[in-house]
Order: C-alpha cells, then structure tokens, then sequence
C-alpha cells in the first residue's frame, strides 16, 4: 500500500526542497516519492504529476558508463548512502525526449516528517565533463596536428614495454625528422610550415595500424611506435623496416599546399620534403622508456650523417635472461659512430675510449676471463670514467655551461654506481647482466648519447 505524502508544508524543508535551484528527490524505499520543480524541468516533462507518473528505470540508460546495469549501482549507492549517511558519485540520467546526460548526485539519508528517506540532489555537469575532456586532450595531444604529444607517448611505450615482458612481442619505435622543412618556413612563413606539418601527420597515420602511435615531439620532429610486431626479433626487424619504409616513401611525394597571403591571392606551391628516420626495436619492460628514445634518436642521426632520406636502425642490444647462440665476444659490441662527436678532441678521444674499454670488459666478462684480469680491467675503466668527468667538468665550467653543477651531480652518482660495481666484483657477487646494465645502459646510452647532447655546443666552441 503506498505511503502517504510526504508533510511539505514545514517551512524549512519547503525553502530547501522546492525552492532548491538543484534538482532534488526525494527517495523512500528505493522509489522516488517527491521532486521538486527543478527537477521537472531538467528532465523535460510537462509538470510533477508527469514526471513521477513515470516509472524510475525510464530516468535512466538501462546501463551506466561503468557497465553496471542502472538498477543494481542504484540499489548499492542507496546503501552506501545508508551506511554513511552521504554518498557522492556520477550517474548518466534520460531526459523525456530520450538524451542522456552526466550528473554528480549526492545522496543524504535523513529522517523527515518521522521517515527516513534518501535525500537526492543532483546537477547537470555535462559542460564541465566536456571542458574536462578538452583539458585532457590538451594535455595529451599536439595543438596542431592534434597527435599524441610526447607526455602521451611515455605513457603507451611504458605500457608496451610491459606488454611486451608479458606476451613475449617485440615493439619498435621510430623517430623522423624532417630534411627540408625549414627552407619552406623560411620562404612562405610558419603557416605554409603548419600545413605541411598537418600534412606530414595525415600521411604518417594512414602508414600504420589504428593499434600503432604516431605522436610529434614539437618542431619537425614525430615519433612511431609499433606494437605486437613479433615474437621473433628478425621478424619483427623485418616488419618495422617495411613500414618505415613505407613511411620514407610517403612522405617523399611531392606537398600541394594553397597559401593565403594579405591583400595577394592565393598561390599553390608544391614543396618536396624528406625524412631521416631512426627505428629502435623493444621489448623487455626493464628497459627505462627515455633509453629507447635515445636509442631511436641516436639511429636518426645516423640517418641523417649518412645522407638523409633515409632509414637506420640501432644496434640489436640484449634483453635480460636471453638466451643467444653467439660466441661471448660477439654478444655485444658498442659501435663507436661520427654522429656521437661532440667537436671537442678530448672528449670526443675519451668517449671512443670508454666505448672500446666498455667492449673489452663485457667481452672478457662472458668470455670467462679470470678473476686477476677482470680485476685490472674494472680498475681501468673506474679510472677512465673519473678523469672523463673531472676533464669534462673543467671544460663546462670554463665554458659557462649554465646547467654545469646538475650534470656535476649525475656524474657523482654514476662514480658511486662504478664504485659499487668494483665491490660487486670484489666480493663475488658480479653478474652480466649487472654490469650490462650500468656500462651498456646508463654510461653509454643515457650518459655519454643522452645526457651529454645537451652540452655539445659549449664544448665544441672550446676547440
């Protein structure tokens, strides 16, 4: 038998119920029982007696958001509200004509009028889901080309990376830059070079799967990557080799562009642009996600040292725990190329230095070389490495490189991570893939091909 009307005549209750500009309900028993005028014309019917005439269900989509059907989420917010005596949460809402819209509802549990009810009060914040979206996508994504950006980007290679570890699937990531952007900015302007740009994003994502990422680093500068290539590296080489490929020859056809000019018509220009492409492949999540973008970029270089147009990969580097059927000495080589030169004799003499003590140490590691030689090469490269930063240091600091005291501070914590391997050694404990991890990994790639870029003007300038 239905309960009675609720008493709205109590003076506070009719200021905070009817005169609420929020649309308010209230619920006994799981169904509604009372709403005000607000809520009437939010939703769309012709008056009160309209609206609660229609049964709960109708008020909303049959499922939520969430994948939860609307009717058993309802019953457990009202328990929760129950429990607490307030509860905030979301919910997707039906107007009469049939359109959905998102509220934030609050649910109070009082008594009123010697009943306890669920006090219902909700706001259409539809706009603000939109604005929050648009701030999203603006945070994520490129304002031009409307690509992933390079904060997007991290955030998917680190999920591949572990997707790889997990389903043994290699991934590849490409950096491109292009070779003949800047003479089209520096002849017709930035927005014959935004047309191209948008341009060059259209051809790169009708290269790749709707699965793959094409992102833009700023400037002329876009990132590809490639997930679930292969389970086998040679096959997965191949893939990521065909589509760059496929990549290049895109974005060597000719550009078309219309340019708008003040107060002149219009004039069509053809512009022809290459790209230097740098591909890296990945897979083993405990690969730190900065080092596979380096990697990508230092083969870019390459690309571009040997000619432009053109596409090179990084050298294969080893996974942990892979097993590989090569001799020790051919199991990791670190390949000393013209595109690491800083312009500094010095530096540049003690980098090719640190890369062939490096190849020694890791030869004769896996090669079984005894405990007395392995010793007198670890004390080698400890020494190698202090009197590279004591000389590098003195350069930036006479050079006026302003970031000289921070790049001081990474070369005292690599110092610590030698010192701590020398004593790994000592003690027994030494094991490639330590050792791979701090010589490989952090002095070369992240230290000596990552860190150091950002220095090379000052010491080429100290010729």
């Amino acid at each position: 038998m239905p309960r009675p009307p609720l008493d709205a005549d109590n003076s506070w209750f009719k200021h905070l119920f009817e005169l609420s500009p929020d649309p308010t309900w209230i619920i006994e028993n799981n169904h509604f029982v009372e709403c005000n005028d607000a809520a009437v014309r939010t939703l769309g019917y012709a008056d009160r007696e309209a609206l609660m005439n229609v049964h709960p269900s109708r008020l909303s989509p049959a499922r939520q958001p969430d994948g939860q059907t609307s009717f058993a989420k309802a019953e457990r917010m009202m328990k929760m509200a129950k429990a607490k005596g307030l509860h905030r949460f979301e919910w997707t809402h039906s107007k009469a004509d049939g359109s959905e819209f998102v509220a934030e509802v609050t649910l109070s549990s009082i008594e009123l009028d010697g009943r306890q009810v669920i006090y219902c009060v909700w706001r259409d914040i539809t706009e603000r889901k939109l604005m929050e979206e648009q701030i999203r996508v603006l945070a994520f994504h490129d304002q031009l080309t409307a690509l992933p950006n390079r904060r997007l980007l991290n955030d998917r290679l680190g999920q591949a990376l572990a997707a790889g570890k997990r389903s043994g699937y290699f991934g590849a990531l490409m950096l491109l830059d292009l070779d003949n952007f800047k003479p089209l900015n520096d002849a017709h302007g930035h927005a014959a070079g935004d047309m191209l740009l948008v341009e060059v994003a259209h051809r790169l994502r009708a290269c790749v799967r709707d699965m793959d990422t094409v992102a833009r680093f700023g400037g002329d500068e876009f990132v590809i990557m490639l997930a679930e290539l292969s389970t086998d590296r040679d096959e997965s080489a191949s893939q990521a080799e065909n589509i760059a490929e496929k990549i290049r020859a895109s974005l060597s056809e000719p550009y078309r562009l219309t340019i708008k000019r003040r107060g002149k018509p219009s004039a069509d220009i053809e512009h022809r642009c290459t790209a230097s492409i740098g591909v890296t492949l990945f897979r083993d999540h405990a690969v730190h996600q900065e080092d596979v973008i380096k990697r990508a970029d230092t083969a870019m270089y390459d690309a571009k040292e040997s000619g432009r147009n053109a596409v090179r990969f990084a050298p294969s580097m080893p996974e942990w725990g892979e097993e590989r059927e090569k001799s020790p000495s051919t199991f990791l080589h670190l390949t000393w190329r013209p595109a690491y030169r800083c312009g500094n004799p010095l530096i540049d003499e003690q980098h090719r230095a640190l890369f062939a003590t490096a190849n020694a140490l890791l030869g004769s590691i896996l090669a079984g070389t005894s405990a007395e030689q392995l010793g007198n090469l670890i004390d080698t490269v400890m020494r190698d490495i202090v009197q590279h930063f004591n000389d590098e240091e003195t350069i930036l600091n006479a050079m006026g490189f302003p970031d000289a005291a921070e790049h001081a501070a990474i070369h005292r914590r690599l110092i610590a991570d030698a010192t701590n391997i020398a004593e790994h050694f000592h003690s027994g404990r030494l094991t490639s893939g330590e050792l791979f991890q701090f010589m490989a990994h952090e002095l070369i790639a992240r230290h000596l091909l990552g860190a150091d870029r950002d220095f090379f003007p000052y010491l080429a300038r100290s010729k």
